[in-house]
Formats: structure tokens, C-alpha cells, sequence
């Protein structure tokens, strides 16, 4: 396992490496991938989960209903996964874009 470390805060990083394509990418891969992630600038990680939160209580505010995945569970500072039962995806995201909030429905992967 992979971890990335910053003040207090601890990420596990997930990685695929081994598995169909990759198989071949090896230590190269991983030396590549360690060194990325020291290069990362975690300065601005505070902010963004104080901006995180701060988006989660407007949320649960707007929408009592709405679930936040993983909430109680540690996770990256800018990333937000929920759900707001009755509300069409495409419906959120027009009203969250014309707010100024980017947002996409489905996988990143």
C-alpha cells in the first residue's frame, strides 16, 4: 500500500499497477508515481477540505435528504460523492453550474 502524508492528514493511494496493460510498468511505474506524489503541493489541502465541508453543510442544508458518501470516512480534501434522492443528475448539475459549482455525474475512470 501507498500512503501520502501531509501535517495530520494520511491518504491511501490505490493503485492499479500489475493488473492487464500494466503489467509490464513495474518499478518504473512506481518510482514514477512515488516521486509524483512527493512532488505533490499539498499546501493548499486545509483549505480545500474547510471548503469541502463548508460545501457538505450547504448541501445537507439545501437538501436534508442528501447523502454523502463516505462522509465519516477519510478521503481526499477536494472531492465530494453524493446523492440527492428524487433529484435527476443532469437536474443538479445545471443548478449547482449556474451557481458557480462544477460538478460531473458518473466515473472519472
Amino acid at each position: 500500500m501507498i500512503y501520502l502524508e501531509c501535517g495530520h492528514n494520511r491518504w491511501l493511494i490505490v493503485s492499479i499497477l500489475g493488473v492487464g496493460r500494466c503489467e509490464r510498468t513495474g518499478l518504473a511505474a512506481i518510482a514514477g508515481f512515488g516521486a509524483a506524489a512527493a512532488a505533490a503541493d499539498l499546501t493548499h489541502a486545509a483549505r480545500m477540505h474547510s471548503l469541502r465541508e463548508r460545501l457538505e453543510t450547504g448541501l445537507k442544508g439545501a437538501a436534508p435528504q442528501a447523502v454523502i458518501f463516505g462522509a465519516n470516512a477519510r478521503r481526499l480534501p477536494n472531492t465530494i460523492a453524493f446523492a440527492v434522492p428524487g433529484i435527476k443528475a443532469e437536474t443538479a448539475i445545471i443548478a449547482l453550474d449556474l451557481n458557480g459549482i462544477a460538478i460531473s455525474s458518473g466515473s472519472a475512470c
